[in-house]
């Protein structure tokens, strides 16, 4: 509940699923805080027949069971696990980067800045940072999590280029090797297209590029704010407005969703 009293416009969403066979259905939900209370919105309810044969429930779906034997043993039958969510939820780099979101959603309905030109310019310059945040931390956390995506990024990325390796030294890196890669994606520029979109669709098979609109420009200009208070390289300034603000919010919230929809199906995959 707490989460949801500092964060009121957010909205958890998850499934629940049964994987019996026979009785299977697939329940969408949010969670989200109205007058001091918890809300559950069944967003979507789905039977076996209206899933084809190749669906799968991935890795973070919560089971519940229908069968009678199972009454009393550990299925969730249908109650929220709670305690379980808080931590998905505290834990998430996804929600992490909605909470961001929210807060600049609510400074530019209160009109907080409009007065402010440098207060502008920081925003702007931070919901640059928010989203490369958001996808250093995701391809981090797959990383980290799979074996396979960590030989992706070493044969298909070539993560450490021509970097060789001492014959008496073969097995430290090895021991080592994934520390050796997060520390290696922890010293990129995230904000840098031209290196983060190849190394997404080598290691996670997502090519984001081509739903990229004002991102691109908006870098450039995050660029002059940091480090030409807002001019370019003609001495020219760039005004920041509201709408450039909510545009660019808008558009990072789009493809982080894209992203994550993708990023979800290829877990699924490697399952």
């Amino acid at each position: 509940m707490n989460f949801f009293k500092t964060n009121k416009n957010y909205k958890w969403k998850h499934e629940y699923g049964c994987i019996n066979f026979g009785n299977t259905f697939v329940y969408k939900i949010s969670l989200y805080e109205k007058s001091e209370k918890i809300i559950i919105d069944l967003n979507e309810y789905l039977t076996i027949l209206d899933l084809d044969k190749n669906f799968n429930i991935d890795k973070n779906t919560f089971y519940y069971s229908l069968e009678e034997e199972d009454v009393d043993n550990d299925f969730n039958e249908l109650c929220l696990e709670l305690e379980t969510i808080e931590e998905l939820i505290n834990e998430s780099y996804y929600t992490n980067f909605n909470k961001s979101i929210l807060e600049v959603e609510s400074l530019l309905k209160e009109n907080y800045f409009s007065d402010s030109y440098l207060l502008k310019k920081m925003v702007f310059s931070n919901l640059i940072t928010i989203f490369e945040t958001y996808l250093s931390d995701l391809i981090i956390n797959a990383v980290d999590k799979e074996k396979e995506l960590r030989i992706r990024i070493l044969k298909e990325y070539n993560l450490f280029g021509n970097e060789k390796i001492k014959i008496n030294e073969i097995f430290d890196t090895i021991d080592n090797l994934k520390s050796k890669i997060i520390l290696k994606l922890n010293q990129i520029s995230f904000h840098n297209l031209e290196i983060v979109i190849p190394l997404y669709k080598k290691t996670l098979g997502i090519d984001f590029s081509k739903h990229l609109d004002f991102i691109p420009e908006a870098v450039k200009i995050r660029h002059d704010i940091v480090h030409r208070n807002g001019k370019n390289i003609k001495g020219e300034s760039t005004i920041i407005t509201d709408e450039m603000i909510s545009k660019l919010s808008k558009e990072v919230v789009n493809l982080a969703e894209i992203i994550e929809s993708e990023n979800k199906l290829l877990m699924i995959n490697l399952l």
